[in-house]
């Protein structure tokens, strides 16, 4: 006579897959030291610290408007807290991009962010399945102008980082063209 698995046999396996998952990917955990921006912390773990960068999302840069903004939120939601950082793949300048819960916190810091206002989901980059969600979430904050889309013409950081090298180079033209 076969039983079908009850309400706890499934608990059970359940439970073992995310505990076998989440070793796998090799989620670590940590405690935030320094929060560089909005979307980059410094965390302290196994006797080093790291850099990490939040998967998929981009926020505003110092010295753009709402960067500030960005940075204390980060700051007031991550600062010496202890963090599950679940890496997903080092960037092109070696920074470990990853997933970042607080503990004790549901949601992730990159979507918190998100829907705060005061984090893009980037186009080319965010392709995991949750980038959908964040593109609703921050459809949402978008379109109750929260955070940084309370500007009406809010640019993203790597569309300003690219003016303001632009800007810099002009001003080194200018003066190269006053010295001669």
């Amino acid at each position: 006579m076969s039983r079908k698995p009850g309400i706890i046999g499934v608990f059970i396996t359940v439970f073992a897959f995310i505990v076998l998952f989440h070793s796998y990917c090799g989620a670590w955990q940590g405690k935030v030291v320094q929060v560089l921006s909005g979307d980059l912390f410094e965390v302290s773990h196994e006797g080093r610290i790291d850099k990490i960068k939040l998967y998929g999302i981009e926020s505003p840069r110092r010295g753009q408007p709402f960067g500030e903004h960005s940075k204390a939120l980060a700051s007031h939601l991550a600062m010496q807290r202890t963090v599950e950082v679940s890496p997903l793949f080092k960037g092109y300048d070696g920074i470990e991009n990853a997933l970042v819960r607080i503990e004790g916190s549901k949601d992730y810091l990159n979507v918190q962010l998100i829907s705060h206002g005061f984090a893009w989901v980037k186009p080319n980059e965010c392709s995991a399945h949750i980038c959908a969600e964040w593109r609703g979430l921050e459809n949402l904050a978008r379109s109750n102008a929260i955070g940084l889309w309370a500007d009406p013409v809010p640019v993203p950081p790597w569309e300003w980082q690219k003016e303001q090298r632009l800007q810099i180079y002009k001003h080194g033209q200018k003066q190269e063209k006053a010295a001669e």
